[in-house]
């Protein structure tokens, strides 16, 4: 059995930032309806920076333009973060109980 300690930091990072956009593609769809299943709310989410990052793997170039967001302890991914917390947050705490 494999424990998140045994995998790699970098595989690790990546995961962590798997879940991040998962939830977010989740409160994408689920933006589609309001609680009465009307019109679409409109929701404000913040800027998510691009670089210029790419990366060549044996002659083939693979863009990562959010690079940036794997450095978990950088001011820049923090501030990210507690914006996407809050949005994700107000969203749900509309939703009925």
């Amino acid at each position: 059995m494999t424990t998140l300690m045994a995998i790699p930091v970098s595989i690790a990072k990546r995961f962590v930032l798997a879940s991040i956009f998962c939830s977010i593609s989740v409160l994408s769809l689920a933006a589609g309806n309001d609680s009465a299943g009307n019109a679409a709310t409109k929701l404000a989410y913040p800027d998510s920076p691009r670089s210029d990052q790419v990366d060549d793997y044996h002659g083939e170039k693979v863009a990562d333009p959010y690079r940036w967001l794997e450095d978990l302890d950088s001011a820049e991914t923090k501030t990210w973060v507690e914006a996407e917390n809050k949005l994700t947050f107000s969203y749900l705490e509309q939703i009925p109980q």
